[in-house]
């Protein structure tokens, strides 16, 4: 799933973060300022950026042909998301970082992409081929539950996950 690999990404590029910022350090302080500093920056940065905005997408994606009311869901999916992703910034910032360290805080980051990658791939094996965002055999709207044959998440489920998505991109 595009998904998992997206949350795997981010958690190998946070993990990778650590020693690439340590080396980069002193390089930083050779880079003109200006456009170049502003190229190099963004270099290192749009890898994990591209990959953490496009999580929720993928997952409402994911989820378009489970939902009954798609289109009334979605933006509850997004708001409960950057709630979580408020949520982890806040927590990270202000008690994470100085309780555990960075180092710490980034592994367990790691970790969490990790494992929603694992809760995602684990409950997509029920899911069947109407679980690959990008499948050809994926019905593109949902029409009504009787005309499917698909399971439905419940509104919690939905909201959990998207808290979660929210909670581990932003925290790193």
């Amino acid at each position: 799933l595009v998904f998992c690999i997206f949350e795997i990404g981010i958690g190998i590029i946070g993990l990778l973060s650590i020693p690439l910022l340590d080396h980069l350090a002193g390089t930083l302080a050779s880079v003109p300022q200006g456009i170049g500093l502003l190229a190099f920056v963004s270099l290192v940065l749009l890898p994990p950026t591209i990959l953490m905005g496009a999580t929720l997408p993928v997952l409402a994606e994911i989820l378009k042909p489970k939902l009954p009311l798609f289109n009334e869901t979605v933006g509850r999916l997004y708001a409960v998301n950057a709630l979580g992703s408020a949520i982890a910034s806040l927590v990270t910032a202000l008690l994470l970082f100085g309780v555990f360290g960075i180092k710490a805080v980034t592994a367990l980051a790691a970790i969490c992409n990790g494992a929603t990658a694992w809760m995602i791939w684990v409950g997509s094996k029920s899911w069947g081929d109407q679980a690959l965002p990008m499948g050809e055999n994926r019905p593109r709207a949902y029409s009504s539950p009787s005309s499917q044959n698909t399971s439905t998440f419940t509104v919690s489920t939905i909201a959990f996950l998207a808290l979660l998505t929210g909670l581990v991109t932003l925290a790193q």
